[in-house]
């Protein structure tokens, strides 16, 4: 009877914790909203600011933000298209590929597959590190990734 108890009161406690961790950031975007800029470039960002100030919201409101809203359309714009076009493109192939019958499947299937292996572009180059530096972790999960999608490229064979 203790141990359920016990175990519900810590269950609780991570809960919390996890949504403080969840939400924190949130705050801490929206306190450094209505802090004095002048105060940010002094001393930083704080969930507790020396002086207050709405002037961001008030330049945003009177039309100064236009190049801000503009902004937000096109990254809404984008993510949409990129997403739909994305989702369009994966379910055109992956229906296909599920079927044993389809001609040429394990070509395509490797084709897919191997494009997966390498990074996203030039942006992404510097993302390892340098030369003879230790493995950063995302160098140890792009190979964890490249080994999970060889072993299942070998499972459509059978």
């Amino acid at each position: 009877m203790k141990s359920k108890h016990t175990r519900e009161i810590l269950t609780g406690i991570a809960v919390v914790i996890i949504a403080l961790i969840c939400v924190m950031p949130f705050l801490l975007i929206v306190m450094s909203s209505i802090t004095d800029e002048q105060t940010l470039i002094v001393n930083g960002y704080s969930f507790f600011p020396e002086k207050y100030s709405l002037y961001a919201y008030r330049y945003i409101l009177s039309g100064g933000g236009v190049q801000v809203l503009h902004g937000y359309l096109i990254s809404i714009v984008v993510t949409t298209l990129g997403t739909l076009i994305s989702l369009i493109l994966t379910v055109l192939l992956a229906y296909p590929l599920s079927r044993e019958d389809l001609p040429f499947r394990n070509v395509f299937a490797f084709l897919l597959f191997f494009t997966m292996l390498f990074n996203g572009g030039p942006h992404q180059e510097h993302a390892g590190g340098t030369a003879g530096s230790e493995p950063s972790d995302e160098r140890i999960l792009r190979h964890h990734d490249a080994d999970i999608l060889l072993i299942r490229h070998s499972a459509l064979d059978h």
